[in-house]
């Protein structure tokens, strides 16, 4: 009994020391790690996986091969904005994550710094990283003829689980967003905020009730432009 006991607060220990040492690591190192990397993917993709011949057989039925010539070497002009705005898309997402649980943090008069809780969400962020090398991955090791095969990635999403065929397409969004990776998100939150405020215990709760909410928000909002637009 002794020994387990041993072997769980070791357990404990050795946790607890990765987890302090995820969070003490400066966010400028993961905000680096987060643009290489996101940049990579999108280098990855845009060379590797959605070639010219996946856009000739999406959109060969509705466009002329001049005219799909013309999309691909208009993209080809302004793909550089796409790279530009990966850092930018990276400070903003980042930015109103740390707004939502800011606003829990002023009603409860939590003593956390904006800046402190800024740098906390930079680097809990490094999860959608790992989640687009995933997908990354799993496309590269299948067949992609169309855009719409993109689809075929995602394996960790309740999407997935029940099935495109189930689901109307403006539904698509809301259950992509439930994954596995946004539950880890959501886990690492709970325990970069109970890091802030120097507590043991995760604070899963405050997460779901500020961050969780704003994402609901904006998942609302997204399928409100879909529904709009006739998708």
């Amino acid at each position: 009994m002794d020994n387990r006991n041993k072997g769980e607060d070791y357990r404990s220990k050795l946790f607890d020391g990765a987890l302090h040492s995820f969070f003490d690591t400066s966010a400028w190192w993961y905000f680096v790690l987060l643009c290489v990397g996101s940049l990579l993917a999108m280098y990855v993709q845009s060379e590797l996986i959605l070639t010219d011949e996946v856009y000739y057989n999406t959109l060969g039925e509705q466009l002329t091969i001049e005219r799909i010539k013309e999309v691909l070497d208009a993209q080809r002009k302004y793909v550089w904005i796409g790279y530009v705005l990966v850092p930018l898309m990276i400070v903003i997402q980042a930015f109103l994550i740390t707004l939502c649980l800011n606003v829990g943090v002023i009603l409860l008069d939590w003593k956390i710094t904006f800046r402190k809780m800024y740098g906390m969400v930079i680097k809990s962020s490094i999860i959608f990283l790992l989640y687009k090398l995933v997908i990354i991955f799993v496309l590269l090791m299948v067949d992609v003829d169309k855009v719409e095969d993109l689809m075929k990635a995602d394996k960790f999403s309740l999407l997935s689980l029940m099935g495109q065929n189930s689901v109307p397409k403006w539904m698509y969004y809301p259950f992509q967003t439930v994954n596995v990776f946004e539950i880890i998100f959501i886990v690492l939150l709970g325990y970069g905020i109970s890091y802030l405020k120097d507590e043991v215990k995760p604070k899963i709760g405050f997460v779901l009730s500020t961050y969780g909410v704003g994402l609901i928000f904006w998942v609302l909002f997204v399928v409100f432009i879909m529904i709009n637009i006739g998708i």
